[in-house]
């Protein structure tokens, strides 16, 4: 039974899709979107210079569609898709799990010099939400407040820790920032992840991905702000913040929901 002549067919017992139909409504989008991110990838200096090679791994690789648009789009780049990779991830996945600590071994030595550390360049910016004095024609109306010690301040400011394309070492590389409590009894942390430069943390494309609420039950002054120390950490197999109360050394840990 007959349904197009130009989508798709039943014939014994079986669905028959047409290549054109595949290539301008199933495949178009995707491949566009993988073939947009590597030319905006390769606008990048220190990318254009020193990487010729793109490699193919994953399900999607084995599709002969997305390797032809990319041999096509990138023709002075040489294309390897190697046999069995699209199970590549799925097994480098497996035995990252069970031993992360493969990967910073070489020939069975532990890696410690610094042209063999595992560095990766942040796809974001990260930071804090923090409280400014608030300045009249810079910051918002919205955003004015008084705190607790009746000083005006502007809110849900957005201090960057990390920078778009900053180099950490993973396993290594940790970010402190120390401030005071604005708040008397507890501290309210929100880590966020930006895709590009804002100003405020409740601008578009800015997230939350993590949250610590720190309470100092051990304050006697009502009006004593705390000393406290934020740390951002990136390790094998997670990243989490920190928050350090410098008179107690007591802390409180968060597991961020991001990828770097």
């Amino acid at each position: 039974m007959r349904l197009t002549n130009k989508i798709k067919t039943f014939s014994s017992a079986k669905l028959r899709i047409s290549e054109n139909f595949l290539i301008e409504k199933v495949f178009h989008g995707p491949i566009e979107d993988v073939t947009g991110h590597l030319k905006d990838l390769y606008i990048r200096e220190e990318i254009t210079d020193h990487i010729n090679i793109i490699l193919l791994v994953g399900d999607f690789s084995e599709c002969p569609l997305l390797e032809k648009a990319i041999r096509s789009q990138f023709p002075n780049r040489k294309v390897i898709n190697p046999q069995e990779g699209s199970v590549a991830v799925m097994k480098g996945a497996v035995l990252f799990g069970h031993s992360p600590e493969n990967l910073m071994r070489k020939s069975g030595l532990e890696i410690c010099t610094e042209s063999t550390r595992i560095t990766r360049k942040s796809s974001a910016y990260y930071g804090v939400a923090t409280d400014v004095p608030f300045i009249e024609g810079e910051h918002l109306p919205l955003y004015r407040s008084v705190n607790q010690a009746g000083n005006i301040v502007c809110t849900d400011v957005f201090k960057c820790l990390i920078s778009k394309n900053q180099e950490l070492v993973i396993g290594e590389t940790c970010i402190e920032m120390e401030f005071n409590s604005p708040n008397f009894q507890e501290a309210n942390i929100e880590i966020y992840r930006a895709n590009r430069e804002v100003q405020y943390c409740t601008e578009k494309d800015c997230t939350m991905i993590g949250r610590i609420l720190a309470g100092f039950s051990d304050c006697c002054h009502h009006f004593e702000r705390r000393p406290l120390k934020i740390q951002l950490q990136f390790g094998l197999t997670e990243k989490k913040a920190i928050a350090i109360d410098l008179t107690t050394n007591k802390s409180w840990e968060v597991k961020l929901d991001c990828l770097l």
